[in-house]
């Protein structure tokens, strides 16, 4: 219970023999932990090799969305622990201070208001968005 000296309709009053009132207790009201997420609408492309992007350009240069993954600290024979694949075939997107790795089958999702471009799993995309129909 919350003590408050506040009224409302709901408070429980608690007075002496005397009837003087002492306290005034209000319940707490329990709210449900579901949220609703937001609507909001991005642009999505669903990539697998370097060129899929539409703003990537010609397929056989690094991209100026995804680019090329190179990591000095990972050699790109060994393999992703999120996809299995190998991390020649994956890409990168600058995305706030750092980046974030595209695996191969990735949605790469623009906000249609922030402009920001980043990675998100397929599993991930095919849960939470769905096609427009116009």
């Amino acid at each position: 219970m919350i003590k408050t000296m506040c009224r409302f309709d709901d408070d429980i009053e608690f007075k002496n023999k005397y009837n003087d009132l002492l306290i005034i207790e209000r319940p707490v009201k329990k709210f449900k932990n579901y949220k609703r997420k937001k609507t909001i609408k991005v642009k999505a492309i669903r990539w697998f090799v370097n060129g899929d992007h539409p703003n990537d350009g010609p397929s056989n240069k690094e991209g100026k969305v995804v680019r090329y993954y190179k990591n000095p600290d990972i050699p790109g024979s060994s393999i992703c622990d999120i996809c299995g694949n190998p991390m020649y075939r994956h890409g990168w997107i600058d995305f706030d201070d750092c980046g974030r790795i595209v695996c191969p089958g990735d949605y790469v999702v623009t906000g249609y208001l922030s402009r920001e471009t980043f990675p998100m799993a397929k599993e991930l995309f095919e849960e939470n968005f769905e096609e427009e129909i116009e």
